[in-house]
């Protein structure tokens, strides 16, 4: 992004007399499990704006897609700063799945796959003021067929009891609401396992919604949406 164009934009989020307009996501009640998912396209370009993002560091669960940390001082750097704040899982293949999860928050039970096609981090969390919850945060390459990441969320998903929170989150790279065969392989596989498609937002700013968050909740006892990161082609959601 243009320098001129970032500088203004931070002016704005900052010290502008008329700001932008941001739903602090720590405004929701403290008995709801704040998770947020982001496609950084490159960590080590983004990694500043990340810890200038109010929302972003007021995640519990915090989910990075195509990270590609694979440089030692990078991922040295990121936990000299993060881990003031977060726990970090990572998953160090071609695109470098990372979860961060804040320190009040305990890790029970993880699972990582990683290959050149996909990568999923399966991981059990628990918090005094909520229920033990799977979150799997996902990275499936455009050219995936979606029949082959079906079978490998059916492995991971049949393992987990049906009585707790499950929540699949990350980049799918599926345009969901066009009717397409990927799309509706997919949607027919997540009925099978009652999960649901939780909003129709726009998840990058070419009006398309290749970001998922697919839950067994009720709907209606969630809160979902995208917020504003104007460094990103990509929303958080």
């Amino acid at each position: 992004m243009d320098h001129l164009i970032r500088k203004k934009m931070f002016q704005l989020k900052t010290n502008a007399q008329y700001k932008l307009a941001i739903i602090s996501l720590k405004s929701y009640s403290s008995k709801k499990i704040i998770v947020e998912s982001l496609n950084t396209r490159f960590l080590s370009l983004h990694f500043e704006d990340i810890l200038e993002d109010p929302n972003l560091l007021a995640s519990q669960i915090l989910c990075l897609n195509e990270t590609k940390t694979k440089n030692v001082h990078l991922n040295s750097k990121i936990y000299n700063v993060l881990s003031q704040k977060f726990h970090v899982l990572s998953c160090y293949d071609e695109h470098g799945t990372m979860v961060f999860y804040d320190n009040n928050v305990s890790l029970t039970e993880m699972t990582t796959i990683t290959n050149s096609s996909v990568e999923f981090i399966s991981a059990l969390f628990y918090e005094n003021t909520w229920e033990a919850s799977y979150i799997i945060p996902i990275y499936k390459p455009p050219k995936m067929q979606v029949s082959h990441f079906n079978f490998i969320l059916k492995n991971i998903v049949q393992k987990m009891p049906s009585h707790c929170l499950i929540v699949i989150i990350g980049d799918f790279n599926i345009y969901f609401l066009t009717k397409t065969n990927q799309s509706l392989t997919l949607q027919a596989f997540m009925n099978k396992y009652n999960f649901k498609f939780t909003f129709i937002e726009d998840t990058i700013i070419n009006d398309t919604q290749i970001d998922h968050i697919w839950t067994n909740a009720l709907i209606q006892q969630c809160h979902f949406g995208t917020t504003q990161a104007y460094w990103m082609d990509h929303k958080p959601i």
